[in-house]
């Protein structure tokens, strides 16, 4: 399955790598960003009224096969912030045999 066609919007990925330690020798991390095609569709949404009014959302991102995602990684698309949980995982096409694109499981809270 090609889902190219499909990859509309356009996401700032953020990976957040452990780095060398501080001089109090305290981990450190480093964060990069690169910027990839992908496509965002919303699974459920909570709301949370208990003391604070919390709501979250959880949504598929569907990415070209060669994004390497991590639990660890935050996405912004169009202003909104997701967190990756979970593993995302690569999606095999079994036609060719090769990945066709990689899914992973997204929340955003505000």
């Amino acid at each position: 399955m090609n889902v190219d066609r499909l990859l509309t919007l356009e996401a700032t990925v953020s990976t957040v790598t452990d780095s060398t330690a501080d001089r109090y020798n305290d981990p450190t991390e480093t964060t990069t960003t690169t910027t990839v095609p992908c496509y965002l569709e919303q699974r459920r949404t909570t709301d949370e009224t208990t003391g604070l009014s919390i709501a979250s959302s959880d949504w598929l991102g569907i990415f070209p096969a060669s994004v390497a995602l991590t639990d660890r990684d935050r996405l912004t698309v169009a202003g909104s912030t997701y967190q990756v949980y979970g593993d995302p995982w690569p999606v095999h096409d079994p036609r060719t045999g090769t990945t066709s694109h990689v899914e992973a499981n997204l929340r955003r809270t505000s």
